[in-house]
């Protein structure tokens, strides 16, 4: 059996995310994760902690003094800096009591296989964030079979032993970096770290990356069509705008002609627009949906990067400090 023991460091540098497949903020971090593995391949390794973002949300309520209305405009007011929409009311749809559970699937799932238990995460996100899947052990395994984990052996180990104890590992080292979930920790091979938090934007990270690593190859994604095959994931609009360095309003109408030539799916839920790869591609594709597909140099673009001035106090808040419960 694969022990739950840390991650190979045979790679240059290692981005950790203190997450939860409940929280919005690692939600909203997914773009720039994404970007990062784009730009600088095998050479940049992300894994996901599980950090427990509550175990009883009444409970975590009481604590920040918030109601379901208050609840609900704090992940608004987050999604408006982040631009990754999720339903506001998500919580409350999926009838969540604690996110220890999926956390714990999570950890689960890496005893099978470290790609699908990266999938998983971002499959569960999607699941509760966009999809409002009731939060049960059966929807936990449903979705991990859907990324092709055995479901069987799924359920059963995430209520195992090893499992809680790799759980409580992360829980502890996310209180010894003082980290928040908004946050991403980059570290080279001789363990120099630095961590950076309320920022949505990838470029910050490159930075830090290369100064970390000097001379790391480095490519710049190019290939819209190409990424949606490959991660075959519900992508919003604000994921190909950061992945592909492009604004929004040009990613939103590159992604609609290339749904309307066929290549893609584009779903719905309660207003929020997703775009997904079809699974056909014709052998030989028309120049124009080649422009369309092809995001050259010429037209990236600078973002804002760095939000953390303007975060607002509530906001920033419930993030400052990890629940110890």
């Amino acid at each position: 059996m694969k022990t739950m023991g840390p991650p190979s460091r045979d790679r240059p540098i290692e981005i950790v995310h203190f997450a939860d497949p409940w929280c919005w903020w690692s939600w909203g971090l997914e773009p720039i994760l994404q970007r990062l593995r784009e730009v600088y391949g095998d050479n940049v390794q992300v894994t996901y902690k599980m950090g427990g973002e509550f175990e009883s949300l009444k409970g975590w309520m009481v604590e920040y003094g918030v109601d379901e209305r208050g609840t609900v405009d704090w992940i608004l007011e987050s999604v408006a800096l982040t631009h990754m929409p999720v339903r506001p009311d998500y919580y409350f749809r999926c009838r969540v009591e604690s996110s220890f559970p999926a956390c714990k699937a999570f950890k689960a799932a890496q005893l099978q296989s470290e790609d699908k238990a990266t999938k998983y995460f971002r499959r569960m996100m999607e699941g509760f964030g966009l999809e409002c899947l009731s939060a049960t052990d059966d929807t936990l395994v449903k979705l991990g079979a859907e990324v092709g984990l055995d479901k069987d052996r799924l359920r059963k180990e995430m209520h195992s032993d090893a499992v809680e104890e790799a759980f409580e590992r992360d829980r502890q080292e996310m209180l010894r970096h003082h980290a928040n979930f908004d946050a991403l920790l980059v570290e080279d091979r001789e363990g120099h770290m630095e961590m950076k938090g309320a920022t949505f934007s990838a470029r910050p990270f490159e930075e830090i990356v290369d100064k970390l690593a000097p001379g790391l190859p480095k490519r710049s994604p190019a290939d819209i069509l190409e990424y949606l095959e490959h991660h075959k994931d519900l992508t919003p609009v604000q994921e190909i705008a950061s992945v592909f360095r492009i604004p929004g309003e040009d990613a939103e109408m590159r992604l609609s002609k290339l749904e309307r030539a066929g290549l893609l799916t584009r779903q719905r839920f309660d207003g929020i627009e997703t775009w997904q790869w079809k699974g056909t591609l014709a052998e030989k594709l028309p120049l124009d949906i080649v422009k369309v597909s092809h995001v050259p140099p010429e037209v990236q673009v600078e973002a804002v990067s760095d939000l953390e001035p303007i975060i607002t106090k509530a906001v920033q808040s419930l993030y400052t400090e990890v629940a110890t419960r």
